[in-house]
């Protein structure tokens, strides 16, 4: 491997986080750790959403 692939392949690696298999994460491990916690505060807000409109609905009232 070239010296300016393996200085590339370094940076985009990080020894303080693990990935799945233990080794190394990569950029791609970080984006995928990312989308996974985006996709789980959404589904957290999308349940919230549905109990103030419950709440909404059985109070007579209208949430804008």
């Amino acid at each position: 491997m070239s010296e300016v692939a393996e200085a590339l392949r370094e940076t985009l690696k990080s020894p303080n986080v693990l990935d799945a298999n233990y080794e190394g994460a990569n950029i791609v491990d970080v984006i995928a750790k990312l989308a996974w916690a985006i996709s789980r505060q959404a589904e957290g807000l999308n349940e919230m959403a549905g109990a103030i409109n419950k709440l909404a609905i059985e109070t007579n009232k209208e949430v804008k």
